[in-house]
């Protein structure tokens, strides 16, 4: 299914390429995280997209060059993307903590609290219907847990459809490419939800 043309006809198209430039942001410091990356990566995209992807943090690529989901794990996403017929141009696409976790690690409970305000800035302006939590720590933030037994379903979170799915650095270690058909299946399913016209 060609989610293109659907698109044309929902909602007025914007070309801005952050909604996160707003006062305040390049400048925060609300927790550790500001002190060892180079800057917040604010979420980029279709600022009206009704399908919004969520991911955990920034990597080393996205550190370098404020963008998010630009690196390794970022190309294959926009792979998926492709397969699963809904263009990366179509899609509004950020992570739950704007700035880069030394090491990549797992971002702590207090950081994921401390940025969370801006995700939810995110979700207003941008207004999806339905939104696609990478991994654990998104789909945690939604009040969800279990993406390997929960990947493709549906939880909403108030007004908000909610679907889990692998996050593409997990594709990327060589023995879990066989989930690729999963991811691009589950961000199908995404997408003929987020560009329907009936409810979900």
């Amino acid at each position: 299914m060609n989610f293109h043309g659907l698109f044309f006809g929902m909602r007025e198209l914007s070309n801005l390429p952050f909604v996160l430039s707003l006062p305040g942001f390049r400048s925060c410091s609300a927790c550790r995280l500001r002190g060892t990356c180079s800057a917040p990566v604010p979420g980029a995209g279709m600022a009206l997209s009704p399908l919004l992807l969520v991911g955990e943090a920034p990597g080393a690529t996205e550190d370098e060059q404020g963008l998010p989901f630009i690196g390794a794990a970022g190309r294959l996403l926009t792979e998926l993307l492709e397969a699963a017929g809904c263009p990366r141009s179509l899609v509004y696409i950020s992570n739950v903590v704007k700035c880069r976790p030394p090491g990549n690690r797992r971002p702590f409970e207090d950081e994921v609290a401390a940025c969370s305000g801006w995700l939810l800035k995110e979700l207003e302006v941008v207004g999806p219907r339905v939104i696609v939590a990478l991994g654990a720590t998104a789909y945690e933030f939604f009040g969800g847990e279990g993406v390997t037994v929960n990947r493709g379903s549906i939880k909403m979170w108030g007004e908000y459809a909610v679907i889990p799915t692998f996050h593409p650095s997990y594709l990327l270690r060589g023995y879990n490419r066989k989930f690729r058909e999963f991811v691009v299946a589950d961000l199908r399913h995404a997408a003929s939800l987020a560009f329907s016209r009936g409810e979900i």
